[in-house]
């Protein structure tokens, strides 16, 4: 199976190269790594991913996006999710691995409905944080560079596909569970004018939900 993984960083790629060394160890996909690397926000970092793999990646735009501070990767963790993502296509526009703390409990993360059992289960408010996400890249879906650092551009872009999709929605998979550290958890002052930002975009259609 082919897709592309994307590691978006604000960090140096040699800070990295312990998580790239494990990722290249476990996937079972074929396609590019591409590290962004940018001192900009975190959607300007995400979207340089997301356009380099829609310049020279595979045609049907399956993109797993992978954060630096997700750890615990296992064998196949890439292609447990893709199987996921491609077999629940119908009712699904992304998906998102389990996150746990480093303590492996589970994460509490935005829209998560705490069930834990089964394989694939649904945000409650359709969002989730863009950890490790895996979705099809659309050329008319960018995450907002609006944003300052890294809160909310995640819940805007599970926002943007919604609107184009609103029979579809966001899962988790239960079945590839990941430790994700959360380095960049609520920074300040970026959190609460990004808030104001989310809400002010997308005040109306939350109405209609």
């Amino acid at each position: 199976m082919e897709l592309d993984i994307i590691i978006p960083s604000f960090k140096n790629i040699v800070d990295c190269m312990e998580q790239i060394e494990q990722i290249k160890k476990t996937r079972r996909t074929s396609g590019r790594l591409i590290f962004t690397g940018l001192k900009d926000s975190a959607s300007v970092n995400r979207n340089w991913g997301l356009e380099m793999a829609s310049k020279f990646g595979f045609a049907s735009g399956l993109v797993l996006s992978i954060d630096d501070d997700v750890r615990n990767f296992f064998d196949g963790f890439d292609l447990k999710l893709a199987e996921d993502f491609i077999a629940n296509e119908s009712v699904a526009f992304m998906i998102s691995a389990r996150l746990l703390n480093k303590d492996e409990s589970f994460q509490n993360v935005n829209g998560d409905n705490k069930n834990y059992s089964g394989n694939l289960v649904r945000s409650l408010r359709d969002v989730c944080p863009s950890a490790c996400i895996i979705f099809r890249s659309e050329p008319d879906i960018r995450f907002f560079t609006g944003y300052l650092g890294s809160s909310w551009e995640d819940s805007d872009i599970c926002m943007q596909y919604k609107k184009k999709y609103p029979h579809k929605g966001v899962f988790f998979s239960n079945g590839c569970k990941l430790i994700h550290l959360n380095e960049a958890k609520n920074q300040i002052p970026y959190v609460d004018h990004n808030q104001a930002i989310f809400f002010q975009r997308w005040q109306n259609q939350r109405r209609r939900r």
